[in-house]
């Protein structure tokens, strides 16, 4: 802590913060001056070890009431000429002050002559007095922090903010900051720390997934694809501690590397589907014009190996029986 002016042996320099708890020590200061005289007067500053600062100017001054006066009704020459034993000089001819003194704490004390009753307090204190100022706005400490949040900065007056943090593999359930409001209150309750989970990673068409039940940060997720599909994009990808899968789904094609070659049109017959070249698995149908039939199995699949599954049957006339 420092001073503007130079410190009287009264006032004890703290190393660390005044706290009960030892985990505020760092966030809570207090500055205590005892029997002040005027020569305590100046700014003071409390720096936390993360570098905060906060000020506070202290003016010490005696403080001292106006002589009262009690306003008078008659003439001066009316008053009596000894009252308790000291002459009254000013005030209502009616009423008899007794007390002396203007500083702090100092009372007077009234009474009246016989035949009056006293009209308001029978004593009145000088009391402490200074004209009105204005004043930061503080917020009420924070409640105890739900398990896991760490607090990464606080400040109470108007317009400050406390910020919050989790662990890894943790998020906040709301916004990591909130605000001392104008009136005195916080703007939202403080967050949670939740556990992250990535959503249920989609099998890709021709493909499946497998991962782990909760699919906690750090899990992963294994594609493959079906017979005939080789695997475009990333074969694992990774829980993240955003809550996300570190790479997009990746798609399964069909491999055209196994395949096999069109087998043509059989005489006097066509097969269907027509195409080029057709994928592992893949059905071809044999048919053959009126008065024709297929000469062996009029459907054919084509195989890992690349051929189809039987040789291309020619289509001869049907023989009436």
């Amino acid at each position: 802590m420092m001073a503007a002016e130079s410190l009287p042996p009264a006032i004890v320099w703290h190393v660390a913060g005044w706290s009960l708890s030892s985990s505020e020590r760092d966030l809570h200061y207090r500055l205590s001056v005892y029997y002040a005289r005027q020569h305590d007067s100046g700014t003071f500053t409390c720096t936390a070890p993360s570098a905060l600062t906060n000020s506070i100017t202290i003016l010490v001054k005696e403080l001292r009431c106006a002589e009262l006066v009690v306003a008078r009704s008659v003439p001066e020459s009316a008053l009596p000429a000894v009252v308790f034993g000291r002459r009254q000089t000013r005030g209502d001819d009616r009423v008899i002050v007794a007390g002396s003194g203007t500083t702090m704490g100092s009372s007077r004390f009234f009474t009246c002559f016989d035949g009056y009753v006293l009209n308001g307090p029978q004593q009145m204190t000088c009391l402490p007095s200074v004209p009105p100022a204005c004043e930061v706005v503080r917020c009420p400490a924070l409640p105890p922090l739900p398990p896991l949040v760490r607090l990464r900065h606080l400040s109470l007056t108007a317009g400050g903010v406390a910020l919050f943090a989790c662990p890894l593999s943790y998020a906040l359930t709301a916004a990591p900051s909130i605000v001392c409001l104008t009136n005195g209150t916080w703007s939202a309750p403080v967050p949670h720390c939740k556990e992250v989970v990535c959503p249920a990673p989609e099998s890709p068409e021709h493909g499946s997934v497998s991962t782990a039940a909760l699919r906690r940060v750090g899990d992963v997720a294994v594609y493959s694809c079906d017979e005939a599909f080789v695997l475009q994009g990333p074969r694992i990808v990774t829980c993240t501690n955003a809550g996300t899968w570190s790479k997009p789904k990746p798609n399964c094609e069909w491999d055209c590397v196994i395949s096999c070659q069109s087998p043509g049109n059989p005489r006097n017959g066509r097969v269907s589907p027509r195409l080029l070249r057709y994928r592992l698995e893949a059905q071809l149908l044999v048919s053959c014009s009126p008065g024709y039939r297929p000469a062996g199995p009029d459907r054919l699949k084509c195989l890992r190996t690349g051929k189809w599954s039987a040789p291309l049957p020619p289509c001869v006339p049907v023989i009436a029986g």
